[in-house]
């Protein structure tokens, strides 16, 4: 089986902007309905001689469930899949080792709480730790020295997954705007137009599960 063709920049720009107005397009709607609610900013329709008094009330009740919820202290467990002695040493090791890993993304893990209460839902991603490894040849071994990979909580309104809800998506798209300066640091080889002041860059990643 040969390698799966890249498909072009173009076709990628065509599926992201579907992916985003159509296929997610409701779906974005509510969660920005959501925010408005969350930030108080939603149109009440009142007009004089009445006016509105903003409390806030929304933002607090997500932020008093978000807080109820134990995310100091994250549990992991593997369940055997035989009752041996073999397979409950090899469930202890690995989940120490997951159990050392959650406790440095407990950022992560409060982000993705939050998001699941607001957005209804919640995205983790996990990118390979270039870092991490040392590279011999073709082949990578892990130095122990960070963790393995990167763990982030992107916020949902800016991830679309095809088909929507499958736990490892066929295909994802990420896309937002960030300052030019930013990006310049996290890709120096990136070809900027050179603009007068700050200039906001639109990023879009495209991922394809193998």
């Amino acid at each position: 089986m040969g390698k799966p063709e890249t498909p072009k920049a173009s076709a990628i720009k065509t599926f992201s902007e579907w992916l985003f107005t159509t296929y997610n397009g409701e779906r974005i709607r509510q969660q920005e309905d959501d925010q408005n609610y969350y930030d108080d900013k939603f149109d009440v329709r009142i007009l004089a001689p009445f006016h509105v008094v903003r409390t806030g009330s929304a933002s607090r009740i997500v932020d008093n469930i978000v807080g109820h919820i134990e995310t100091a202290n994250p549990q992991v467990f593997r369940k055997s899949r035989r009752q041996t002695e073999k397979e409950r040493d090899s469930n202890l090791k690995v989940g120490i080792f997951l159990n050392n890993l959650a406790k440095h993304i407990i950022p992560e893990i409060v982000e993705a709480t939050w998001n699941l209460n607001l957005r209804g839902e919640a995205v983790y991603q996990i990118d390979f730790n270039r870092d991490a490894y040392k590279k011999q040849g073709e082949d990578y071994t892990y130095t122990g020295t960070e963790m393995p990979v990167i763990i982030t909580a992107p916020d949902p309104l800016i991830v679309c997954c095809f088909p929507y809800d499958a736990l490892i998506p066929e295909k994802t798209v990420k896309q937002f705007t960030l300052d030019s300066a930013v990006a310049q640091s996290l890709f120096p080889d990136l070809k900027l137009p050179d603009t007068e002041g700050k200039r906001d860059v639109n990023y879009l990643a495209y991922y394809e599960s193998l």
